[in-house]
């Protein structure tokens, strides 16, 4: 389909690249976007590192030096642009200021289409020399820029949005409500599936939480049910001072992202150091790193899964219920894991919060009572 499209798009006088490019918008469209994703993974990185190569080949870096203000004004400029029309067409439908700021900022930079048409006019020379290699040298230096103007968009938006500063405020304001009363409480950042089973077995517990969650659906959704669940970045410093961090027992990073984990471990070990933070993850590749961060506890969820269903095969072929435990337990030692997680079996709305609530029943006789000693959820 690829090479098709691009074949037709150069019969009608186009780039080889735009029929190439409209297969993919279209490919992604449709029920088979994830496999065709799959299977083009290994060529994928090779194809763009050479790209990326024969695009650089194409600067000469003396031009920068020869003309530094040509290309930093290339630089500037451009950027500029983009950011206030991507601003303002984000706050025409209907964005709100802050979300339109910050769409404006990540967008900003040079995207690598520019560099197909640079390609275009290049070959066509329709421009002079110097002045697309200083276009092609400020391309490039947005787009190294690009991770730089996105780590400083909070700060560049509060700086330039009044209006930013006030809704910071009632977000902060809404979360130090929520864990005013609380202390010695459990902070859990994120309120997916993890999240809420944790929520419920505390509650059984008797020990009070506070969740942060940036899905504003399922926090509306969990704070009607009356769960003790607010909207807030988990990744920042105010959220987790305002949710009690100095007050706070422990803190759960229950969302598989390591690098999100990592600021948020980072930022809990400036604001309190000897706090315990448990962390997951989705396999063993991580746990170095997470414990090397500081984490107390790195629950790898494949693990804990495949430690999961040996057990239950082991008890449906007849092992004695304390071998298991065992063996269970030398495989988490070995996996420099010591907290066990449990299946469950939930009824999701579409956002992921399970309006259901968790009971204690009694536990059937025979093998499905010892398997039920392994699962947690009730299924409604």
């Amino acid at each position: 389909m690829t090479l098709g499209a691009a074949f037709i798009t150069d019969k009608f006088g186009l780039s080889l690249a735009l029929g190439a490019f409209i297969t993919g918008m279209l490919i992604s469209e449709t029920p088979y976007v994830h496999q065709v994703e799959e299977d083009i993974k290994p060529f994928r990185d090779v194809l763009l590192g050479l790209f990326f190569v024969t695009t650089g080949m194409l600067l000469n870096p003396r031009v920068i030096w020869e003309h530094p203000f040509l290309v930093l004004g290339f630089f500037i400029v451009p950027i500029l642009l983009k950011a206030v029309m991507i601003t303002g067409l984000a706050r025409l439908f209907g964005s709100p200021q802050g979300v339109s700021m910050r769409t404006g900022l990540g967008l900003a930079q040079a995207g690598e289409f520019g560099f197909v048409l640079l390609n275009l006019i290049l070959d066509s020379h329709l421009v002079d020399s110097t002045i697309l290699q200083a276009i092609l040298a400020a391309m490039l230096l947005s787009m190294l820029a690009a991770p730089f103007i996105i780590q400083s968009m909070d700060r560049i938006v509060l700086r330039l949005s009044s209006r930013e500063w006030m809704l910071q405020s009632l977000q902060m304001t809404k979360i130090a409500t929520q864990s005013l009363k609380q202390s010695g409480h459990m902070i859990i950042c994120g309120y997916g599936r993890a999240g809420q089973n944790l929520a419920r077995m505390l509650e059984q517990e008797g020990i009070s939480y506070v969740a942060l969650d940036l899905d504003p659906d399922c926090v509306a959704a969990a704070a009607a049910a009356g769960e003790s669940v607010v909207f807030g970045d988990a990744g920042w410093r105010e959220s987790l001072l305002a949710a009690g961090l100095h007050r706070a027992a422990a803190v759960a990073i229950t969302y598989a992202n390591t690098p999100s984990a990592m600021r948020v471990r980072h930022n809990i070990h400036e604001l309190e150091p000897t706090l315990p933070v448990i962390v997951r993850t989705v396999d063993d590749a991580d746990l170095e790193k997470l414990t090397a961060a500081g984490a107390t506890e790195v629950i790898p969820e494949i693990v804990e899964g495949s430690l999961m269903l040996a057990s239950h095969t082991l008890v449906l072929m007849g092992v004695p219920m304390r071998r298991v435990e065992e063996m269970r337990a030398t495989a988490c030692c070995a996996a420099n894991s010591t907290a066990r997680t449990t299946s469950t079996t939930m009824a999701t709305s579409r956002c992921g919060y399970n309006p259901y609530r968790s009971t204690r029943i009694p536990k059937p006789s025979g093998i499905r009572s010892t398997i039920s000693d392994w699962s947690a959820g009730v299924s409604r």
